[in-house]
């Protein structure tokens, strides 16, 4: 029996990036929307590479399993809101001065069509790339192998699927361009 909950717990938490995991622990019982330098401060601690003047406003999820820490850069002086998710199976490249609302998810995990047996076929990870200066609002969702141009804005809930060009405003579901910006 003890082996058998041995390997169990193995299968449980194999995968699991510890830095990760570690970060969520020390953060979680910091107040949301304060102490956003201190959070940034012990995420930096932990590894993960987060530039000068950048702002987590809550404890940043960090899923996609064993190294997915190291897949995760962000630049200078962001502002990450609150609830965000990265799921940095792939590389996440996030710029400078970027700006993430509430809830912005951000996924890298795809998986290829696969037979009516089982549709979600073999996983198929690309890596997401936000530029600088861009605005991600509320709610927003990138999907994998997406780049969101420099000083790109996508608006509140949009799910966008194919990449952006830099200056321009998309919106929707999914996202297409509303406009291009100065």
């Amino acid at each position: 029996m003890p082996g058998n909950i041995a390997s169990a717990v193995r299968a449980e938490i194999t995968g699991a990036d510890p830095r990760a995991v570690l970060a969520r622990i020390v953060t979680a019982p910091l107040p949301r929307a304060s102490l956003s330098r201190t959070r940034t401060g012990i995420c930096r601690w932990l590894g993960l590479s987060v530039g000068r003047g950048t702002l987590l406003m809550s404890s940043l999820t960090v899923v996609g399993g064993l190294g997915s820490w190291r897949n995760v850069t962000i630049g200078s002086d962001c502002f990450i809101n609150q609830d965000c998710v990265l799921d940095a199976t792939a590389a996440i490249d996030i710029g400078n001065d970027v700006n993430f609302g509430h809830g912005v998810l951000i996924t890298t995990s795809a998986h290829r069509m696969g037979d009516g047996r089982r549709r979600a076929g073999v996983l198929d990870p690309k890596p997401v790339r936000i530029g600088d200066g861009a605005w991600l609002a509320s709610r927003v969702v990138v999907l994998p192998g997406v780049d969101i141009g420099a000083g790109a804005v996508v608006a509140a809930g949009a799910v966008v699927t194919r990449s952006v060009a830099p200056n321009t405003m998309v919106g929707g579901v999914p996202a297409r361009e509303i406009r291009p910006l100065d």
